[in-house]
């Protein structure tokens, strides 16, 4: 559902104004890898105004990553296994959520 508006600009001229709620478009596939290899992750999203991207691991402690398209773990640990929530936000509407699992092929 998008809102809409109607606003007058200083020459008296109508600008139309549109609004868009977040919209996750492409996510990173479910990925296995080895331990102590890097792993980037993607979130892309559409909305207007353009969405805040974050990430999270869905743990008990709901660990958050810094925001942005891209999470990149640097030698990934078996605690580091797990579900990763990408969550697109503007100010139109709940946030648009989705979430890619990560396995990790522990060395022996």
């Amino acid at each position: 559902m998008s809102s809409s508006d109607l606003r007058q600009n200083n020459v008296g001229l109508l600008v139309y104004s549109y609004k868009v709620p977040p919209k996750i478009y492409d996510i990173s596939s479910d990925i296995t890898v080895n331990e102590g290899s890097n792993v980037s992750l993607i979130c892309m999203a559409s909305g207007k105004p353009e969405p805040s991207l974050s990430w999270r691991h869905i743990t008990p402690l709901a660990r958050k990553y810094d925001s942005g398209e891209y999470l990149n773990i640097t030698a990934i640990t078996r605690d580091q296994a797990g579900d990763y929530e990408c969550s697109a936000l503007n100010d139109i509407a709940s946030p648009d959520t989705k979430t890619v699992k990560v396995t990790v092929n522990c060395k022996h």
